[in-house]
């Protein structure tokens, strides 16, 4: 018989920020809002890599466990000259993949099943009511919404804050391999 106690909970904690490997799992190429090329990566948290090599897929914050296994989050890669571009070329680097050209109507997509190590952290949301017009016209956002006791029910989203290079080791392999998407 399982208990309560064996549960942990799934999702983002607070304070996730730290090192943790990721893999890519989809990837699309289409034209951002502003209609400029973009490539968007969808990626879900493999685990933090610990310093023996193996992968936990759980962490601990304030005596809590969070499952972080299979959070999903998203990169985007806008593909025009300047500054998106070195960012781009940066990130194809880091991953291994070639940093010298791209053609920007047709990139080359081989994204899918990368694993890579990252620094994550998690985003606050305050959950609101939709704005009234009063409020929409005034530039404001909806009230909050409160949970039964009051308080404000608050969501922590993980996000990527920096990618530090492609995950190859024997551990991060095998783990993808065991678990695929």
């Amino acid at each position: 018989m399982l208990t309560k106690e064996q549960a942990v909970k799934v999702g983002c904690p607070p304070q996730l920020k730290d090192r943790y490997v990721i893999r890519c799992i989809n990837q699309e190429f289409a034209p951002s809002k502003k209609g400029k090329p973009m490539i968007t990566l969808k990626w879900e948290v493999v685990g933090y890599q610990e310093p023996d090599g193996s992968i936990t897929e759980n962490v601990e914050r304030n005596g809590q466990t969070y499952t972080i296994s299979g959070m999903q989050l998203t990169s985007y890669h806008v593909i025009e000259p300047g500054g998106a571009l070195s960012m781009f070329f940066e990130f194809q680097g880091k991953m291994g993949l070639n940093s010298e050209s791209v053609d920007e109507t047709n990139p080359t997509m081989e994204y899918v099943g990368i694993a890579a190590h990252a620094i994550l952290s998690s985003e606050e949301s305050m959950q609101r009511k939709a704005a009234t017009e009063e409020q929409k016209a005034a530039g404001k956002l909806g009230d909050p919404i409160l949970d039964e006791n009051g308080e404000k029910i608050i969501h922590h989203r993980p996000k990527i804050d920096m990618f530090l290079g492609r995950a190859n080791s024997p551990e991060i392999q095998e783990w993808c391999a065991n678990n695929p998407f």
